[in-house]
Formats: structure tokens, C-alpha cells, sequence
């Protein structure tokens, strides 16, 4: 197991103790229990920003979280977040089912009959968990952003400056880490599918980056130096490798922007200044949400409101950010005015107007005054 896939892994264990007085369903305090694998350095910004959003759906929910810290060693981590299950009981389980470790929490909620939601990344195909209320009757759901189309409407703006600024072919690379995650699985899916659609686009590599910016750094400079030195185009799964690549253009005395286009995703801070800088020429993101997307639905579950009458999968849709809307979005991405959200208004327990979850970040963003 990758060291990336053990950092972003989260157990997010949801203990409730509710009792429904009325149409609104009078609360007791819901607890949550987060077991968390910090990321190094100048990784974990998307993880901090789904904490805090998942923190903020909590406190609108009237519910408190508790957060707790693993080590790196798998074994271990498996080993504690189960005993931890066993011991606290929670009444409902929300996990990141990465790799293995997702699928053995998955298997400990179905024989303790507790409730899982999966949020944020799916189970690998040949991991044969079938879907939701299938073979696991107790995963009861799962809410996963539209990776797919990240990575193609991230591959379509490039495309599209690309042939603003070249005529003719144009060369172009992609940056993407480990292959035990499936939500970087269907980014890749995504810019393939781009590729069919723009003929003038010559597709030359695929590299692994290993989760490691330097490794991104070097094989950039080497690639542009000696193997294919036209590359104009650079597409990244994630923004910190493309972060990492436009240090190392700075390096090789080659413009971002000008001399070679790049994009990336997560909306991370240093991603969304590149944007404004013009060093980047979009990110794609607003999946740091999903986290509070998932407390809205275990809160209506347990309340009596079950989401399987609308659906038990739910695909969130990414936006991309670029010179073009900018400025309709980036004062909304401040922490401070989130505060005039209140996640308990996304509720069917609470809003008995909603007909269907819109878990929209866009119109969430168009909202915001």
C-alpha cells in the first residue's frame, strides 16, 4: 500500500444519540468521531478544507466531532479504527473507501449492522463490493464527486487555449500519482475521453509523479529537455504537481502560461492564485463539500428521512475556475463568509420543501452574497 493512499485515508465515525419528537425531529447531540491521516507537507490542503466544511455541516446539524490522529503504519490504523467501532458503537459510519482499508471497515459496519455511507472515493471495481444495500446491506449510501468529468472539462480548457495560441498538432503530457485510488482512476477516464474529441491534440505520456512534487519537478525538466521537448500542454491530476511543474518552468527560464499551459484539481490556495497570476489556466474543484454533503444525509437517515427514495449513489459535480470566472468566485471561497450557510437548511428533516438533494457547489457559490 502507497504511502498517499494511507494519508488521505479518513474513518469519519458518526455517533448518534437521537430521538424524533416531532415533524422537525428534536435533536440530541449527534457525536462524530473523525480518525484522521494527516498528509506531509504541502498535501493536505484539500483535507483541511473538508474538515473544516464537514466541522461546519456538524455544528449547523447541532452535532459535535471529535478528531483523532493515526500513524502511518496500515496495520495498526485498521486495527485501532476497529476497536474504537466496536467500543463506541456509532449509530452511523461515514468512510473514504481507499484501498483496502475502506473495504474492512466496510465488512466491520455490516457485522456490527451499523449504518456506512462512503464519501469522497469509491471502491475499486475488482474489490466486487457490488453497490450500495446490495451485498452490504448496511452501506447505505454513497457520495462521490464526478471525477470523470473533472478530468474532462479540465483537458477541454486546456485543449481549447492550447489551440487559441498553436496551430496545427500540439504536444502535450499528463502528471498523475499512484493507481490505488480510484477518484484519480476516473480523472484519467476523463482526460482520455477529452482526447477522442480533439484529434489535434498529440497525446505523448502519461507519468507517475508518486505523489512526490520533486518526482514531478525532475521528470518535467527531463522530459522538456530530452525526450519531448514541444510539449505545450499539461495536464494534472492534482494542483500541487502542477504547482510543482511551474517551479520548475521557473527554473528552465519557460514562461507558465505563455510558453506552456498547465491546469490542475482541488481549488487548492496556491492553485487558485496561479489562476490569477495566468500560471495556471484552470483548477477544478468544490469536492472538499462532499464531507458535509454526507453529514446532511446520515442526519436525515437517522432522523427517519431515508435518501434511498431519491437515490443511494450521489455524484457531485466539480466546477472549473479560470481567468474567465475568477472574479465571480474567489472572494465566496474565503472561510469567513461560510458563515452565512447553514448546512441544516440542505435538509429534508428540516426543509420539507426539498423534493431532491442539490448539492450543487455552483449554485451554492451563486448563492453567497
Amino acid at each position: 500500500m502507497q504511502p498517499f493512499i494511507k494519508m488521505i485515508f479518513f474513518l469519519l465515525i458518526l455517533t448518534v444519540f437521537s430521538s424524533i419528537n416531532s415533524s422537525y425531529a428534536t435533536q440530541k447531540k449527534f457525536r462524530i468521531s473523525a480518525f484522521v491521516l494527516k498528509a506531509p507537507k504541502g498535501s493536505g490542503i484539500f483535507w483541511d478544507k473538508f474538515n473544516f466544511f464537514l466541522e461546519k455541516a456538524v455544528n449547523d446539524l447541532g452535532m459535535e466531532i471529535l478528531v483523532y490522529d493515526f500513524p502511518l503504519h496500515q496495520e495498526k490504523m485498521t486495527k485501532t479504527a476497529i476497536e474504537l467501532i466496536e467500543i463506541q458503537k456509532p449509530d452511523c459510519i461515514l468512510i473514504i473507501a481507499a484501498d483496502d482499508f475502506g473495504l474492512q471497515l466496510l465488512e466491520k459496519s455490516e457485522e456490527l449492522k451499523i449504518p456506512c455511507i462512503v464519501v469522497n472515493t469509491g471502491f475499486r471495481k475488482e474489490l466486487n463490493v457490488g453497490l450500495p444495500r446490495e451485498k452490504y446491506k448496511y452501506w447505505i449510501g454513497e457520495i462521490l464527486p464526478n471525477d470523470e468529468e473533472a478530468g474532462y472539462i479540465l483537458a477541454k480548457k486546456l485543449f481549447q487555449e492550447a489551440k487559441l495560441k498553436r496551430k496545427g498538432m500540439v504536444n502535450m503530457v499528463a502528471f498523475s500519482t499512484h493507481h490505488g485510488v480510484m477518484s484519480l482512476w476516473e480523472r484519467e477516464k476523463g482526460l482520455y475521453r477529452a482526447l477522442n474529441e480533439y484529434p489535434e491534440i498529440n497525446f505523448l505520456q502519461l507519468f507517475n509523479a508518486h505523489n512526490q512534487v520533486s518526482v514531478a519537478k525532475d521528470k518535467f525538466k527531463l522530459l522538456k529537455t530530452v525526450r519531448y521537448p514541444e510539449t505545450f500542454v499539461v495536464w494534472c491530476t492534482m494542483d500541487r504537481l502542477a504547482i510543482g511543474i511551474i517551479d520548475a518552468c521557473k527554473d528552465m527560464g519557460i514562461r507558465p502560461g505563455k510558453d506552456i499551459l498547465l491546469g490542475g484539481v482541488n481549488w487548492s490556495t496556491e492553485g487558485l492564485n496561479a489562476v490569477e497570476s495566468g500560471e495556471l489556466v484552470a483548477t477544478v474543484g468544490g469536492h472538499y463539500l462532499d464531507g458535509a454533503w454526507a453529514a446532511v444525509l446520515a442526519y436525515d437517515y437517522l432522523n427517519g428521512k431515508d435518501f434511498a427514495s431519491e437515490n443511494t449513489r450521489f455524484r457531485t459535480r466539480m466546477l472549473l475556475i479560470s481567468k474567465d470566472n475568477l472574479y465571480k468566485y474567489k472572494d465566496k471561497l474565503s472561510r469567513n463568509i461560510w458563515n452565512k450557510v447553514n448546512f441544516l437548511n440542505f435538509t429534508k428533516t428540516h426543509t420539507n420543501s426539498i423534493k431532491e438533494y442539490n448539492f450543487s457547489v455552483k449554485k451554492l457559490l451563486e448563492q453567497l452574497q
